[in-house]
């Protein structure tokens, strides 16, 4: 680079050490939340009143990707738009029961590809505690929306959100899982606080089971699992049948 002086000086540009520089800090995910703006959706025109299930999926969120789109700024954004847009349908609908069903990638993590170093706007530790203050938010968001309603917020293992070592290589069994942790970590924030009383948490039955089976109030089967376990999206049929006829972690019953 030229300097004010005309002289010349060499410098050396190492795109992850921008990217740490320019990172997104977890004060800035405080603002986000706090100066979102609401804009009212569209409400539904038939209410159904206290017979279902309200579901809402909270899935591939992978905060702390950036794109064309945006990074955890835009994310949080979107993400906050589709809870309101929820949380309007619950104040119409008034369901009898919320299943909140956080299906995995919550994070982008840094294990998948090398250009993460360089793309990512937050470090590790702070994509989980940005996860883990985005889902307390949507937890106190919905059940303003829907009081006394009773929640059941479960998770599921995922590939972005695995514990990994050397590079790819999963450090252990497939609950080794951050989304998993963040279901832990949520349970003990909200266990002793009564406002919350009304919100039950629910994670696959052991260590090894990648998938989790609910049933609703209403009596139906819901499995549930991350896509991640099929090869290729052609290959969900193939593999849902060997899960099903295998009665793997329970999916044979699922509806």
């Amino acid at each position: 680079i030229r300097t004010s002086d005309g002289s010349w000086e060499k410098i050396t540009y190492r795109p992850q050490d921008m990217a740490a520089y320019e990172a997104f800090t977890f004060d800035d995910v405080e603002k986000a939340i706090a100066n979102f703006a609401t804009t009212p959706p569209l409400a539904p025109a038939i209410p159904i009143r206290g017979t279902h299930t309200a579901v809402l999926c909270l899935s591939d969120f992978q905060l702390g990707k950036v794109d064309e789109n945006g990074g955890t700024p835009e994310t949080l954004d979107r993400i906050l738009r589709s809870v309101e847009a929820f949380c309007t349908s619950l104040r119409v609908n008034q369901p009898a029961h919320i299943l909140m069903a956080e299906l995995g990638d919550l994070i982008e993590g840094f294990d998948n590809t090398g250009s993460q170093r360089g793309t990512n706007d937050q470090d590790l530790t702070t994509q989980i505690r940005t996860s883990r203050r985005l889902l307390i938010e949507i937890i106190m968001r919905v059940s303003k929306a829907s009081p006394g309603t009773p929640i059941t917020f479960l998770s599921i293992p995922s590939n972005h959100c695995q514990v990994r070592v050397l590079g790819k290589d999963l450090a252990s069994t497939p609950n080794n899982d951050w989304g998993v942790e963040l279901n832990h970590q949520l349970e003990d924030v909200l266990h002793d606080r009564s406002e919350f009383a009304h919100v039950k948490f629910l994670r696959p039955a052991n260590n090894h089971a990648e998938a989790v089976v609910f049933t609703t109030p209403c009596g139906v089967v819901v499995g549930a699992v991350h896509g991640h376990q099929s090869k290729s999206p052609d290959k969900v049929g193939t593999w849902w049948t060997g899960q099903s006829h295998g009665r793997r972690n329970g999916l044979h019953t699922a509806d």
